[in-house]
């Protein structure tokens, strides 16, 4: 069975999302950004050339530029606004 491979964007902080955006790599799916203030995953976006965005309440639009399929919350303790959700 082939593995359907999909699109997202990544929200949070710590080592846990860098962990997990390794394994979404590895597995072929596509990152598409990163909203995160931390440091460490702002490095690793550097090394794997994804794009950094800051956690700033006007991140929506940047959002919507294109279709994606996911929005993951990893180890993000900030909430969402509704218009990044719909």
């Amino acid at each position: 069975m082939t593995q359907r491979r999909f699109t997202c964007y990544l929200i949070g902080t710590e080592s846990l999302l860098i962990t997990c955006a390794d394994e979404l790599l590895d597995s072929g799916h596509t990152i598409m950004g990163v909203i995160s203030d931390d440091s460490s995953i702002a490095a690793w976006c550097a090394e794997h050339q994804i794009r950094l965005i800051p956690p700033r309440p006007d991140y929506t639009p940047i959002l919507a530029e294109q279709p994606f399929d996911y929005l993951l919350s990893i180890t993000n303790l900030t909430i969402i606004p509704t218009a990044a959700l719909e």
